[in-house]
């Protein structure tokens, strides 16, 4: 039997796993370094993971891209924008330093709708 369709599933975004454990488990925060990886696209998906308490973020794809369109020209220009995003991102809610980032600097919204779920029907 062969699959012919991919199911999705909604997994929860770095936000809300991050968000979900500083507020379940801050005792964990102080005890391991969390690193965090996938989903982030912009400078201020650093800086959201950086307040909610990451060490650090892991990206992929946007380094992939760069460098399979531009080569090394294309990372270094992707690390001076998601640099400067960071910067001005920081400059928005009055930080100057990364270690001055904290939980309370994110505000964050619960989902008001459900993701969709696979139908009955969609089953393998």
């Amino acid at each position: 039997m062969a699959v012919d369709r991919l199911i999705m599933l909604h997994l929860p975004s770095f936000v809300d796993v991050l968000y979900e454990l500083r507020t379940r488990h801050p005792e964990t925060f102080d005890k391991v370094e969390i690193y965090v990886d996938g989903g982030f696209r912009r400078g201020t998906d650093v800086l959201k993971a950086i307040c909610l308490g990451a060490k650090a973020c892991g990206f992929g794809r946007s380094f992939l891209y760069a460098n399979a369109a531009y080569g090394e020209a294309g990372v270094t220009k992707t690390i001076q924008v998601l640099r400067a995003e960071i910067t001005n991102a920081m400059q928005q809610i009055g930080v100057t330093s990364l270690a001055q980032c904290t939980p309370e600097m994110v505000k964050y919204m619960e989902r008001a709708i459900d993701p969709p779920r696979p139908s009955d029907y969609s089953q393998v």
